[in-house]
């Protein structure tokens, strides 16, 4: 074993010095013992619960817990997929904008935007395959996420054009981050509605939060939601009406249930 000893001092003083170390690595096993310790009596007793619940309580707590599950690319955008299966994805900002642009805008893509300054970018993929309610479905898309919600409109007008139609640059210059120059005829919709579906859907047994808009033909698709609610832009704070939504919807059981909610509101809301 080496001691190092400082020439500057004493022996007196290394000894000092070397007494004090022990000391406190001493100190140290002594806590770490404890903690082990401690760490092993509460396992024990997780195990010993564990075993006296009952068949329904596990059950419960099998709800509770998280489910680690494969994100998809496009999950970190505003996203969902129309009733004929389409995705859509919706920038959360300016940023995630000019990335949809760059790296998302392909042939045979829709490029739509709510016709008011302060939208996101929304691209319908395959788009020019979609049915006319998938058109309708992006479109309702397109104004919830838009500055029209804050603004607190009921309706908004959106358009679209293909992908050829798109550009980041206006006479030789860039448009700034967020924005896009859009050339040729758009393709409107009229006094769409601002109307978000939050609901829970069933994906193989498991029950999940969802969100769509409120048009989507849940008729004629195949997903299962089995509770919903209709949000319409409103002065209620999000974190408050999150909390509603999750009693409405008899979430209590669904993990970060309020957290998922606030990710999934465009602003201050009300039931509609």
């Amino acid at each position: 074993m080496k001691i190092e000893l400082d020439a500057s001092k004493t022996a007196n003083e290394n000894a000092q010095t070397q007494f004090q170390k022990a000391k406190e690595a001493k100190e140290k096993k002594a806590n770490l013992e404890n903690e082990i310790s401690e760490k092993k009596k509460q396992l024990a007793e997780e195990e010993k619960s564990q075993k006296s619940l009952s068949k329904e309580e596990k059950e419960i707590q099998k709800k509770r817990i998280r489910i680690l599950e494969h994100k998809e690319w496009y999950q970190k955008f505003q996203s969902f997929h129309t009733s004929d299966g389409k995705l859509v994805i919706a920038g959360r900002d300016a940023q995630q904008n000019d990335m949809l642009f760059s790296k998302h805008l392909e042939e045979g893509d829709l490029f739509f935007h709510a016709d008011i300054h302060g939208a996101s970018a929304v691209i319908l993929k395959k788009g020019i395959e979609a049915n006319e309610q998938s058109l309708k479905e992006a479109a309702q898309f397109s104004v919830i996420y838009s500055s029209a919600w804050k603004g607190l409109l009921k309706v908004a007008n959106t358009y679209y054009v293909d992908k050829d139609h798109v550009e980041k640059y206006s006479h030789g210059e860039y448009v700034p981050k967020g924005g896009f120059m859009i050339r040729g005829e758009k393709k409107y919709f009229k006094n769409t509605e601002l109307k978000l579906l939050i609901g829970i859907e069933r994906i193989n047994n498991v029950e999940k939060l969802t969100y769509l808009p409120a048009n989507f033909d849940l008729m004629h698709s195949p997903r299962h939601v089995l509770r919903k609610v209709i949000l319409q832009p409103g002065e209620t704070e999000k974190k408050q009406m999150a909390n509603q939504i999750v009693k409405k919807l008899g979430a209590e059981e669904i993990e970060l249930a309020e957290e998922q909610i606030i990710q999934m509101l465009p602003g201050n809301c009300e039931f509609a």
